[in-house]
This record gives C-alpha cells, sequence and structure tokens, in this order.
C-alpha cells in the first residue's frame, strides 16, 4: 500500500446490517480525523435537488449511483481524509423501506435479490481520480450478529430482519460480492473481524489505515 500521508484517502467500510460498521465510522470521525458522510446521505441530496421522492431514488440506484460516486469524490477532494460506510449486498426497495419507515417485512427481503447498486468502473473513477481508495468488509461470527439483533429488538431499535436464514444469505451476499469486487479492482482484501462489537481494535485498524497514530 502506498505510503503517501498527502494523497487524498477514501475509506469504505461495508458490512450487514447490525455488524457495527457505523459505530465504528462515527467513533473515528468524532476525533476529527477524517470527514464522515454516508454514501446513502448523498442520495437524499439528490432526492431534495431533484424533488424527486427518496423511495424513487432508491429504486433507481443503479442510474443515480455514477452521480453519487461523482459527489463522493468531490466530497473527499474537499476533505482530503473520508470515511463512510455501505452495504455491498445492498437491495433497493428494502433499504428505501427501512430508511423511511424503520422496519421492513421478511417476505419484502426474500424477494428481493441480493447485488451491489455500484459496479466496479463507479470505484474506478474514484482511483482514476488520484485518490487512494481503500474498501474493507467488517465481518462477525453469525451467532454474535443474531444476537446483536436480538438486542437491538430489546431496546426498540430499528433492525431490517429478525429471521436468522435471511440474515445469513445476506451475510454470503456481503462477502462474495465485495471479493468478487476487490479482484475486479486489483485491490487489497481488508476483511476485518468485529467478534464482541466494541470494535476497539477495528478502530484502531481504521486509524492506521487512514496512516494516524491512535
Amino acid at each position: 500500500m502506498p505510503c503517501d500521508k498527502q494523497r487524498d484517502r477514501l475509506i469504505l467500510v461495508g458490512g450487514v446490517s447490525g455488524v457495527g460498521k457505523s459505530t465504528l465510522v462515527e467513533a473515528v470521525a468524532q476525533q476529527k480525523v477524517a470527514a464522515y458522510k454516508k454514501i446513502h446521505s448523498f442520495a437524499f441530496d439528490i432526492a431534495e435537488e431533484t424533488g424527486c421522492g427518496v423511495s424513487s431514488i432508491f429504486e433507481q440506484m443503479d442510474r443515480y449511483a455514477p452521480e453519487i460516486i461523482k459527489r463522493m469524490i468531490a466530497f473527499t477532494k474537499k476533505h482530503h481524509r473520508v470515511i463512510s460506510d455501505l452495504h455491498f449486498a445492498i437491495q433497493p426497495r428494502v433499504d428505501s423501506m427501512f430508511f423511511l419507515e424503520g422496519r421492513v417485512d421478511d417476505d419484502l427481503i426474500s424477494q428481493e435479490a441480493f447485488r451491489s447498486a455500484f459496479v466496479p468502473n463507479d470505484f474506478a473513477r474514484i482511483t482514476n481520480e488520484g485518490i487512494l481508495l481503500i474498501i474493507i468488509l467488517i465481518v462477525c461470527d453469525i451467532d454474535e450478529l443474531f444476537c446483536r439483533m436480538e438486542r437491538r429488538k430489546e431496546q426498540n431499535l430499528p433492525i431490517r430482519s429478525m429471521d436468522r436464514q435471511i440474515i445469513e444469505k445476506e451475510c454470503v451476499a456481503e462477502f462474495n460480492i465485495y471479493c468478487a469486487l476487490m479482484r475486479e479492482l486489483g485491490l487489497q482484501t481488508n476483511i476485518i473481524l468485529n467478534p464482541n462489537g466494541r470494535s476497539e481494535d477495528c478502530y484502531k485498524e481504521m486509524l492506521s489505515l487512514l496512516q494516524i497514530t491512535p
């Protein structure tokens, strides 16, 4: 990995719902060592500017993905060190319902295919702009992930699904899509285990990738 501290740097942190990626990137952002903006936030910006409904943007993510990437590039060039989180195995209609209503029916999840809203060429545009792109996948044991979902349910926090089979399918899809993307881009895989949800080791790894000493 190049050791160029002056180079603009974008870290994208992927993983299934509940794996702890948002907690991790928000902890890094709170230290003011990197700017943080969710990729979905750009979709909300586009919806506001165009007058389209947010659900329409989500359901046409293939159409809007290039514009989202363009905005992420501009944001990175402005702030130089940026961290964000995303799902690789995104289900646009599912994400739309979850973001707007905080809930989703398991039947809908089962009907929608797990896939990526972004193609390798979208991410290649980032590297072509001279930005150092680091893409990470956060994973944890399926039993631990299911327990986290149960805790979120007890706390009345939003969860996408409590169907273990669906959770397992999403984990497999997220991993496979991530690995295929990294092969296509020729980038080094960065798979980080977050076994207990505390994210301390993951947090230190993020700072290291940002070339900041914890």
